[in-house]
């Protein structure tokens, strides 16, 4: 029998999409550039990596596409009674003949997915790091554990030095600021009429060789924290994100469909933090940089990102390393559509070409706004330096709160001694 798809002598194909860069975009033309239709007008020029793949189709089979554009819903979803909204809903109710967008291979009983178009990685887009605050310049050399390893050390050191020198009244504030000082090399403190017993002049000695390393190791480390500046720790995979607490979103729940069905504690946590907002919604949160947003890794080094991410908020962003998950992108079309064998292997001449890296690069040249975006994100890990800077206050505001901090607390402790003698003195009189 012939091939009647061969040629389709014009026939119409009806396709759902919506403006989803550099996957699918239209723009309304004049009938000269147009290359689709909207019912019998010729009005729109259609383009995008998964577009060029019906363009081809219909070079091949001598059809023309007749569009209909689902901005409102996107992607959609399909009710139970079979209709729905949306680019699924449009397929659900024959509406159309296929669908696409970057969409996934979510089975419904009213459609079917083809073989896969290309690879595509779900990550996000978060807060870039900010400079951390000047105050914690004294503490940054060390981490959090060596600080309390260094804390336990000096505890430890004075309970033995109490306990060795038990025949003899001892001053605990004295024995504590001797170990203290033996730590940090200031050993114009210690008296050597102090500690008389040889147990107690080896704790001093080996505090004091401790304490060599140990200070040129901090003096090194605070050298460079001082040189290079400190940006807080960025979010760089799931499990980072999730620790944070930080909510991510986008304008569909499409992005968690395939993660909602895994019982994996981590996975169920980044599902919950994930919310659905409008698109105005999401630009006031991309303006104050206050949570993640839902982006696509293609295959070939771009991201498909919305355009509630403008270029003026763009560079409040980077991307994460790692992705949140990955799937493939596939045609969604109608289970008993008749064309969809000829569309599968026309699909895997196309993957195993390698044109779609030409196609993905021809796309995102046609719009710079959108491609400056995508830069802009994928740098923002390389910060700028300006060079060597003159020394200022707020360099030394760390030293400064712990002086200041310091003298609060002495201020606070002798008022609460001198209350103490107060009441003390007056509860004696009392008793007289």
């Amino acid at each position: 029998f012939p091939d009647k798809i061969k040629d389709l002598e014009g026939r119409f194909i009806r396709l759902a999409l919506m403006n989803y860069e550099p996957y699918t975009t239209w723009t309304e033309d004049d009938k000269s550039k147009a290359n689709a239709y909207v019912g019998e007008k010729k009005k729109l020029r259609v383009d995008g990596t998964e577009t060029r793949v019906f363009l081809e189709f219909c070079g091949i089979h001598n059809c023309s596409l007749d569009i209909s554009t689902q901005e409102e819903a996107e992607w959609g979803e399909v009710y139970e009674n079979f209709t729905g909204i949306g680019i699924m809903g449009a397929i659900a109710e024959h509406r159309v003949d296929a669908g696409i967008g970057a969409m996934l291979a979510w089975y419904y009983d009213s459609n079917s997915p083809t073989q896969p178009l290309s690879r595509t990685g779900v990550t996000c887009i978060t807060p870039k790091q900010k400079l951390l605050p000047s105050w914690m310049t004294p503490i940054l050399p060390f981490s959090s554990l060596i600080w309390i390893y260094l804390i336990m050390t000096v505890i430890t050191c004075s309970i033995v030095l109490c306990i060795i020198n038990y025949n003899d009244p001892v001053d605990i504030c004295e024995v504590f600021m001797s170990v203290c000082s033996a730590l940090v090399i200031c050993s114009s403190i210690l008296r050597v009429d102090q500690y008389k017993l040889a147990s107690q002049l080896t704790i001093i000695i080996i505090l004091l060789f401790s304490g060599l390393i140990i200070g040129n190791t901090y003096c090194g480390g605070l050298s460079s924290i001082m040189t290079v500046p400190q940006y807080e720790k960025p979010i760089d995979t799931p499990a980072q994100l999730v620790a944070r607490g930080m909510i991510w979103g986008a304008s569909h729940d499409a992005w968690v469909y395939a993660l909602e069905d895994s019982d994996e504690p981590l996975i169920i946590k980044l599902a919950s933090n994930f919310r659905t907002m409008t698109k105005p919604m999401l630009q006031d949160h991309a303006k104050r940089a206050d949570m993640a947003y839902a982006i696509e890794r293609l295959t070939y080094g771009h991201y498909g990102i919305s355009d509630y991410i403008a270029l003026d908020v763009a560079q409040n962003f980077q991307v994460m390393v790692e992705d949140l998950y990955w799937g493939h992108c596939v045609i969604q079309v109608q289970k008993t559509w008749p064309m969809v064998e000829h569309l599968n292997e026309l699909i895997m001449r196309i993957y195993q070409s390698g044109v779609q890296h030409y196609w993905e690069e021809r796309v995102m040249a046609q719009y710079p706004a959108a491609y400056t975006v995508q830069k802009i994100i994928a740098l923002a890990r390389i910060h700028d330096n300006p060079g060597a800077i003159a020394l200022q206050v707020h360099h030394l505001a760390g030293p400064f709160f712990m002086l200041l901090f310091g003298l609060a607390g002495a201020v606070f402790i002798f008022s609460v001694e001198i209350t103490w003698h107060f009441l003390a003195t007056s509860s004696k009189k009392k008793c007289k």
